[in-house]
């Protein structure tokens, strides 16, 4: 399967831009997911915390992902005044250059939806995602967060051992801290 999408270059490279610098801010410039997500006459630029949109020429809907640095140092080394993309199953073509894409979206858009996370995001934010049922399985997949809601679980667990190494002396013990803390991340959930 193939879509094609065409968007004006300067528009793309100020949004990417400004995503840029948002980025920056909470250092996370490198290792940062961009989501695209294209819908009939939109691209939306998604890193968590901010969705940019950006007049696009298509038909169809498709999702994919790259690293923002990435993507954003390609369209800068263009100059015409519209880029024309062709996007398949594991490719994104500009021109003459393809980049391998890591997920493609065509026939359900029941993911095409962005993970609502702030833009400095912590472990605490990634374990009330986990827990919410807000998001599917595949969607946090497709978002690259299953590994990092993973790191969560196990800094969880490091800190409930510190604190029952501290606490212990007190007369608290593992699993007063490990309600406690579990409490205090649950009642985040319900308000996803």
């Amino acid at each position: 399967m193939e879509l094609s999408f065409t968007v004006a270059n300067k528009e793309l490279k100020s949004a990417l831009a400004h995503l840029e610098k948002l980025n920056a801010s909470v250092n996370k410039r490198k290792g940062t997911v961009l989501e695209l997500t294209l819908t009939d006459g939109c691209l939306a630029l998604t890193i968590p915390g901010v969705t940019l949109n950006v007049i696009a020429y298509t038909k169809g809907g498709a999702k994919f992902v790259l690293k923002l640095w990435y993507f954003a140092d390609i369209v800068k080394s263009y100059t015409e005044d519209e880029l024309s993309f062709v996007l398949t199953e594991d490719s994104l073509k500009i021109k003459n250059t393809i980049i391998t894409v890591h997920s493609t979206f065509f026939k359900d858009d029941s993911i095409l939806r962005s993970i609502d996370l702030p833009l400095n995001y912590t472990h605490v934010d990634l374990l009330r995602l986990d827990r919410s049922d807000k998001y599917t399985p595949q969607e946090i997949k497709f978002n690259h967060l299953n590994e990092k809601i993973a790191s969560a679980r196990v800094h969880l667990k490091v800190d409930i051992d510190d604190l029952y190494d501290r606490l212990r002396r007190y007369g608290f013990t593992k699993a007063e801290i490990s309600d406690l803390l579990n409490s205090k991340i649950n009642d985040g959930v319900k308000t996803l």
